[in-house]
């Protein structure tokens, strides 16, 4: 589509991610009109900016493929390319594509009372529409450089994972990958096989689950009668893995010491007892963070291409980083894998002139904002697939976009209250935005979400004028 300001439109929708692509094909079943702003050159969201070594999904592919364009793969989780190519794969076997404006960056919004009407403002134009829907994701453009003493002195390159080129190479080089969540864990591996050495420095130790990203057997055969044509077969898989991981999630919460028994013996057969203990054994119960899947981790750790060191950093030295112990790590080239500043919200929101406060602001369902009218803010999970998540917000989307329609209403919001900030999960790119949404309603159980949280006939705290 053509750059240009549009006439008014049904939605607009911000962000050409898996989120926003979610959305659009609930919309167009209902018959909504709607166009995607997108600010990148293309589609992909995260998987188009995020380029560092063995960036990949670790959801499985039967949950992280859409319903309604299910695939099962020959093997379980895809890497950063698979995901594009689907995504535009999806994009143009639904149409969605003829809805997309690439390159225009969102700048502000507005909501007029008056007309009822959103206009959104970017560099190449305004548009208009009854509904907005952000699908911004986690907005994890802006990645989180700590401080450290001694940086400037350094003489090798201090490379944010983000900033991270897969094709890079640091032959011959020692490099430390600072951090121990899902970036650090997926592109280990990977980026071992490019150095002399690769340490991963922790300041503290997560648990970690190995995959050997192949198929089990009922996988195999569900994905044999998928491709057969059996229609079944793929949302049989899907529901099968989603009830296994909620219960697995609830086990493991509801018994910590299970769980910790569990990830010793996941690690039995490649590291010691005492190795365990000290670098793979956190201090925190299991699933109260995400737990990062790897792949090869195991065979390179035994293979001694990857070591792994505990401690915080004091300072940095010209071919050295000086932890606080004392303990000196040799270090050519720096990758910190140290997370992102969570930007929920990209662009500034105002209502009849005034600007909205959206600190500390109430998040029903991860869906609608408090106060704000006529607009959507679908969010996916953090210990579960991101689509199946946010699949339901988008067919709740519709549905309220519907009613609003054939009620003849013309807005809808939810009250803005005072919500405890209590999130299943504490990593700290969380913790430490200090005036994020306060999520409530829902169980944070995939399983149970979808059957009993996502009905509009249940949603008591929809206001409707």
């Amino acid at each position: 589509m053509s750059h240009g300001t549009l006439a008014a439109t049904d939605v607009i929708i911000v962000g050409a991610g898996v989120t926003g692509i979610a959305v659009a094909h609930y919309l167009q079943a209902r018959d909504i009109s709607y166009v995607i702003l997108e600010a990148d050159d293309d589609v992909g969201g995260t998987w188009l900016r995020n380029k560092w070594h063995g960036a990949r999904v670790d959801s499985e592919v039967v949950r992280y493929a859409f319903s309604f364009m299910l695939e099962i793969p020959r093997k379980e989780l895809w890497d950063r390319g698979e995901v594009l190519d689907y995504l535009k794969r999806s994009l143009h076997a639904t149409g969605i594509d003829q809805h997309l404006i690439l390159r225009t960056r969102v700048q502000r919004a507005s909501f007029d009372t008056r007309q009822n009407m959103w206009t959104v403002d970017t560099a190449l134009g305004n548009y208009k529409a009854r509904f907005l829907v952000n699908c911004n994701g986690f907005g994890a453009n802006v990645p989180n450089v700590p401080a450290f003493d001694g940086m400037q002195a350094f003489r090798g390159p201090i490379i944010h994972a983000c900033d991270l080129d897969e094709g890079a190479r640091f032959d011959d080089q020692n490099v430390v990958l600072v951090g121990s969540g899902a970036t650090a864990i997926s592109t280990a591996p990977a980026l071992s096989d490019v150095c002399k050495s690769l340490t991963i420095l922790q300041r503290s130790p997560s648990y970690i689950y190995e995959v050997d990203n192949t198929l089990g057997w009922f996988a195999r055969l569900c994905r044999m009668l998928h491709e057969g044509g059996v229609p079944f077969a793929g949302a049989t898989l899907r529901w099968k893995n989603t009830v296994e991981g909620d219960v697995y999630f609830l086990l493991i919460r509801r018994f910590p010491r299970l769980g910790r028994a569990f990830f010793r013996w996941h690690w039995r057969d490649t590291v010691t007892k005492e190795y365990h203990t000290e670098f793979l054994t956190p201090r925190y119960a299991p699933y109260t963070q995400r737990i990062p899947k790897a792949i090869g981790l195991k065979r390179r750790l035994a293979a001694r291409k990857i070591a792994f060191r505990n401690g915080s950093i004091r300072r940095f030295g010209e071919r050295s980083i000086v932890l606080e112990a004392g303990e000196e790590v040799p270090c050519d080239v720096c990758i910190l894998a140290t997370g992102f500043k969570l930007g929920v919200f990209s662009f500034p929101m105002s209502c009849d002139g005034l600007p909205l406060d959206v600190h500390d602001v109430n998040w029903y369902k991860t869906l609608m904002m408090g106060n704000v009218p006529n607009y959507f803010h679908p969010f996916g999970c953090f210990h579960c697939s991101w689509t199946q998540r946010v699949e339901q917000l988008a067919r709740m989307i519709a549905d309220v976009i519907v009613h609003v329609r054939t009620r003849q209403y013309n807005r809808v919001w939810v009250d803005r209250k005072t919500v405890p900030f209590d999130p299943v999960f504490r990593p700290d790119f969380l913790m430490r935005e200090t005036h994020l949404p306060r999520p409530y309603g829902l169980f944070e159980l995939p399983t149970l979400d979808q059957l009993v949280s996502f009905r509009l006939r249940t949603s008591h705290e929809l206001r409707f004028a």
